[in-house]
């Protein structure tokens, strides 16, 4: 069973490769940060693994996936200890989407009953969330030398996102245009439902390299 954080407040922006969520994700730590929030982000552990050990091979995917599930999970406990608003890039529903996407009829039964499990946790976990943004597939799609899904590969995980958040009626919102924009709708909603306190100002046009120069500056004065 999940350990529940009840007194926290967990964004996640889920997508496939190439939706800017890791890009959203930075923004809004400068962004909460410039209003004196707590916040943190939880990064992707897969991008680093990755890095070290490569892309996994197609016929262990679903075992690599529980190695990736639980360590994105410890991340994300980490995160949250330190914090009082968290904001992932890789929301631990993420690592249920992607074995489920190689999911082929002609797998053991014991690999069919790890996918089996992994519909479950999906389920179980998306309730842990706060909000759940999903990206729209607005920018063009770039290789950063990291990515091991094609642009159809990518589109195709964004599907499998929306059908399985729709099959367990998770609540979600999509979020499109540029970076500003979806900081924008993002403060917005965080003030509405309290997830922020009302006496921090919304900006009303988020410049983030001056929020970026706002916290180096607090930074130093703290030093």
């Amino acid at each position: 069973m999940m350990r529940q954080a009840p007194k926290k407040k967990l964004i996640a922006f889920m997508g496939g490769p190439c939706t800017g969520k890791t890009t959203l994700a930075k923004a809004m730590l400068k962004v909460l940060k410039a209003h004196g929030v707590k916040a943190g982000w939880s990064r992707e552990f897969v991008t680093e693994d990755i890095k070290v050990h490569g892309p996994p091979p197609r016929e262990f995917t679903i075992y690599e996936q529980y190695r990736f599930f639980f360590n994105q999970l410890k991340l994300e406990e980490e995160v949250l200890e330190k914090s009082e608003v968290l904001v992932t890039d890789s929301p631990i529903m993420m690592g249920c989407v992607y074995p489920l996407m190689e999911l082929d009829v002609s797998l053991s039964g014991r690999q069919q009953a790890f996918a089996e499990e992994f519909v479950s946790l999906f389920k179980e976990f998306s309730q842990r969330y706060h909000r759940i943004y999903f990206l729209g597939r607005d920018f063009p799609f770039e290789d950063n030398g990291i990515r091991f899904h094609s642009e159809n590969e990518s589109k195709a995980v964004d599907g499998k996102i929306i059908n399985m958040l729709r099959a367990f009626a998770v609540p979600y919102k999509e979020l499109h245009g540029s970076v500003e924009e979806r900081v924008m709708e993002v403060l917005k909603d965080l003030k509405q439902e309290g997830l922020i306190l009302k006496d921090y100002e919304l900006l009303e046009t988020p410049d983030l390299f001056q929020i970026e120069n706002l916290i180096d500056i607090a930074s130093l004065q703290k030093s």
